[in-house]
């Protein structure tokens, strides 16, 4: 290719300054080509790379819903353990036994 473009501006009379040009958008357009081709190639770990991600992601979303389902939980049994310390009293004055916890 580069043997090409040296032909090229050998048979084509051009100024110094065309001449810099043309080699300016060679280079660019082989390194852009270069560039393409490492994508390309880069592209197919980087899928797998975005697809673990994603289920690192997904992983720790799920670990986040189920502690802060646990704390939930846990705040749900400490509140009835409060309510039902102060309906103690009410439950024995009435004669009844206190309901179990669960």
């Amino acid at each position: 290719m580069a043997l090409a473009f040296t032909g090229l501006l050998w048979r084509v009379r051009l100024t110094r300054y065309y001449i810099v040009l043309w080699v300016l958008v060679f280079l660019l357009g082989a390194s852009l080509a270069a560039t393409a081709s490492q994508a390309l190639a880069a592209s197919k770990g980087l899928q797998l790379f975005f697809h673990r991600c994603g289920n690192l992601l997904r992983d720790a979303f799920e670990a986040l819903i189920r502690l802060v389902v646990r704390v939930a939980l846990a705040a749900v049994i400490v509140i009835e353990v409060i309510a039902l310390a102060f309906a103690a009293p009410i439950f024995l004055l009435r004669g009844r036994d206190l309901p179990a916890i669960h």
